[in-house]
């Protein structure tokens, strides 16, 4: 799943997406690229929910990017 993340600016937010989402989802494959401010999590489709609430946990707001 893939999710614009507009408040993503720094390395700083970058880590703590990071860490949230490892937190979340132990083991599933995270990419973050800070320049697009995209966060992609390999997740199933049923786990929506707990991936925006882990990004909102984070303190970042997320949109879905739809593939």
């Amino acid at each position: 799943m893939r999710f614009h993340i507009p408040q993503m600016t720094c390395g700083h937010c970058v880590r703590t997406l990071r860490n949230a989402m490892e937190a979340a989802f132990p083991g599933a494959p995270v990419t973050i690229d800070l320049d697009r401010r995209e966060l992609d999590v390999d997740v199933e489709a049923a786990e929506r929910p707990r991936l925006v609430g882990a990004i909102q946990d984070a303190g970042y707001e997320s949109v879905p990017i739809e593939r």
